[in-house]
């Protein structure tokens, strides 16, 4: 690591667009759904619980649930991306334009349109609240219980934005990814309240992708493949451990630790793959355009698509019915994307950066 990397955040970074990346993204999110239809005990729609309905199946798809260990490590790349060499309202901007549309349209959708659907009564305080993404501090109840992962997003955001007004420096993030997730532990072990924030579970995730990152825009170097090591084995033992036992109580599928620890460092490697080999470059538009859909498909496939199950399944059997789920969510994020997301995201991103930049000159 030469001086000039560490004092300068200007230095030239290379192409943007990796769409191998973004095809990861979306079989992560595949990878989800597929876990919530056929291994969760919650899903409504099936005419007996998902793990009894598909019991061989769910004792693989199970793992499908660390889908949400590969978003993490895919945003603390993609995040360090987006924010170096821009100003905080630029930054701001572009995480406000780029996850409030789909999240707005989500939390309306399923807060307020499926329990007029289903004969239930809307609870107005709580959308509300959820539309502002801070329900989980004031312990407000979440609309979709796969909204817990946007609070995590944002403490991992104000961290970024924390060395962005400093400066953005090889160096400063060189000593985020070193330091972050040991601070988040010891922490931990002093204040579970304050531990919320700096997130101990999730920290060697984000810090694994930021040092994917640093090796991806400045070069391989003894000391970041290290700390991606480092933030590997961290991430492979506290998911093994304490995510294992949660989403194991959680779902009552068993789930071999052994596997959960090997499924995350596999899933890092398959991130370097993607991001630091020519295989990047695979899918072009169309793992692009797959990628796309990730964040929607995230947001809305539990009710929608198990509402989907609940019409279909005595006609199809489950598994067409799962079929079917899977091809109405997908196409259902489609949609977002073309009317929501595309016409909606770049105005609310420059008029957050500009109204941004006006009161901080």
């Amino acid at each position: 690591m030469c001086l000039n990397e560490l004092v300068s955040s200007s230095i030239p970074l290379p192409s943007r667009r990796l769409p191998a990346l973004d095809g990861l993204r979306f079989v992560a999110a595949l990878a989800v759904v597929i876990f919530h239809f056929t291994a969760s005990p919650y899903g409504l729609g099936w005419s007996i619980p998902a793990p009894q309905g598909f019991s061989r199946l769910a004792q693989f798809t199970v793992y499908g649930a660390m889908g949400v260990q590969l978003f993490f490590v895919v945003s603390g790349f993609v995040i360090l991306m987006s924010a170096w060499g821009r100003t905080i309202p630029q930054f701001v901007g572009s995480r406000v334009g780029r996850i409030f549309p789909a999240y707005i349209f989500a939390v309306l959708l399923t807060g307020v349109l499926y329990p007029i659907i289903i004969g239930g009564e809307v609870n107005l305080p709580k959308v509300l609240m959820n539309l502002t993404m801070l329900q989980q501090p004031f312990g407000v109840q979440l609309v979709d219980g796969v909204y817990w992962t946007m609070w995590v997003e944002i403490c991992f955001y104000v961290l970024i934005g924390i060395v962005l007004l400093r400066g953005i420096t090889v160096g400063r993030v060189t000593a985020l990814v070193a330091f972050w997730p040991l601070v988040a532990i010891l922490i931990r072990n002093v204040d579970t309240r304050a531990a919320d924030f700096f997130q101990p579970l999730f920290a060697p995730l984000f810090a694994a992708g930021m040092g994917l990152y640093l090796i991806y825009a400045f070069g391989h170097s003894l000391l970041r493949w290290a700390l991606v090591a480092f933030n590997a084995v961290m991430a492979a033992h506290l998911t093994s451990g304490t995510w294992m036992r949660w989403t194991s109580e959680s779902v009552g599928v068993r789930q071999d630790p052994l596997v959960s620890y090997f499924v995350v460092i596999g899933l890092i490697a398959l991130v370097a793959v993607c991001v630091l080999t020519p295989l990047r470059q695979v899918g072009g538009k169309y793992a692009t355009l797959a990628g796309s859909l990730t964040y929607p498909l995230y947001l809305t496939h539990v009710y929608w698509g198990l509402l989907v199950v609940g019409l279909v399944e005595p006609a199809l059997g489950k598994w067409g019915a799962l079929v079917v789920a899977i091809a109405a969510v997908v196409a259902f994020a489609y949609v977002i994307v073309r009317y929501v997301e595309r016409p909606l995201g770049p105005k609310l991103r420059r008029n957050i950066e500009s109204a941004l930049s006006r009161e901080i000159k």
